[in-house]
């Protein structure tokens, strides 16, 4: 599954894969990131994971990406006054201001 990784990752610039619907290598991806987090994770996998930009925390790798979506909306409109209903970052702000 690392090769097929490797093959999504030079097609489409990044491992980001939706676990949910990609099979096995889904599947595979879950499981790669369970082991890290119970600190299962061979050492050489965690190293060839790393090397290729995986994500082992996807939640705050999302996190990062909808704040720099936050930044270049306030460049361009001068306020962070995103209505909810504005897509996956206003669904995200949303959420902070929970």
């Amino acid at each position: 599954h690392f090769v097929e990784l490797v093959k999504y990752k030079e097609t489409n610039g990044h491992c980001n894969i939706p676990t949910k619907k990609n099979g096995s290598l889904g599947n595979w991806i879950n499981t790669q990131r369970l082991l890290f987090r119970s600190k299962k994770l061979k050492a050489d996998r965690y190293e060839k994971l790393v090397g290729i930009g995986f994500a082992f925390d996807q939640e705050s790798k999302i996190w990062d990406r909808h704040f720099v979506e936050l930044v270049k909306y306030k460049e361009k409109n001068g306020h962070c006054n995103i209505p909810t209903t504005n897509g996956s970052l206003g669904s995200w702000i949303k959420r902070q201001r929970e």
